[in-house]
């Protein structure tokens, strides 16, 4: 969270928003996944940050989502990746 957005919740930038910099279509995701279909399709930064902390839990689950905030991974951003999932 602080190599993202040095802890700040409310930090949107070009490439990703919130705490940990989600991209809008891995928020989407991650959102659904965690049972809060109610934040697909808005801006993580405008999440409270117990979503924002949910989300980032359920991507990261366990280490295997780790690579999400990988600096390789971050060279991906707008293009598929079939090793991401």
């Amino acid at each position: 969270m602080w190599r993202e957005s040095h802890g700040r919740y409310r930090a949107d930038g070009e490439y990703g928003s919130g705490a940990y910099q989600f991209i809008q279509s891995t928020w989407n995701a991650y959102a659904k996944l965690a049972g809060l279909a109610e934040w697909v399709g808005i801006r993580p930064y405008k999440a409270p940050s117990t979503v924002q902390d949910t989300v980032f839990w359920r991507a990261y689950w366990k280490g295997k989502g780790k690579h999400h905030w990988s600096p390789t991974h971050a060279l991906t951003i707008g293009k598929s990746v079939k090793s991401c999932g």
